[in-house]
């Protein structure tokens, strides 16, 4: 009988934590959606709506949704410098990403990330996250990938670390 109890339990906690982050992304869209002179015309959620970007490609801005904050939006020439950090160390930098970048557009993110891993012999991941600064914040950090510890060839860490070059590559070339 304890065994129904227990499988009870985790059914609501798993179905608990799936209308909170429906709810996330429902606010974080309304915020989005409530802008002026903005309209996001392509927008992420991430960490169960914890966190957003959007672009507004035609206006050239981007926008970003802190956990707890009113949304931020900036014109692409506010932005100072982008970075793909992996466990706190950047990674890719700003525009100076060179054939590092062309393999990420190419399809070829593993072996970039292995590459890069490989060079700071790292086995595990803990974090990957986006820092942008503008000319109007000292720095803003959106997570992309955040655990205690992740193997590196984890499919989770490829895909947050494509995810977040994907994003950091449309800010830069807005």
């Amino acid at each position: 009988m304890t065994f129904i109890y227990i499988i009870a339990a985790l059914i609501l906690a798993a179905y608990i934590q799936s209308r909170l982050a429906k709810s996330r992304k429902k606010s974080k869209q309304n915020l989005l959606d409530g802008l002026t002179d903005f309209t996001a015309i392509d927008k992420v959620f991430l960490k169960d709506g914890k966190y957003a970007l959007a672009l507004d490609k035609d206006r050239r801005k981007f926008c970003v949704v802190l956990p707890g904050s009113s949304p931020m939006v900036f014109e692409r020439s506010q932005l100072l410098q982008i970075d793909v950090d992996i466990d706190s160390d950047t990674k890719l930098k700003g525009a100076t990403t060179g054939a590092i970048a062309g393999g990420v557009v190419g399809g070829t993110t593993g072996a970039a990330l292995g590459a890069l891993l490989n060079s700071s012999v790292k086995t595990k991941v803990k974090g990957i996250s986006l820092n942008i600064v503008t000319d109007t914040s000292s720095g803003m950090q959106i997570q992309f990938l955040d655990f205690d510890t992740l193997d590196v060839k984890h499919p989770y860490v490829d895909e947050a670390y494509k995810k977040a070059n994907h994003w950091k590559l449309k800010i830069e070339n807005l």
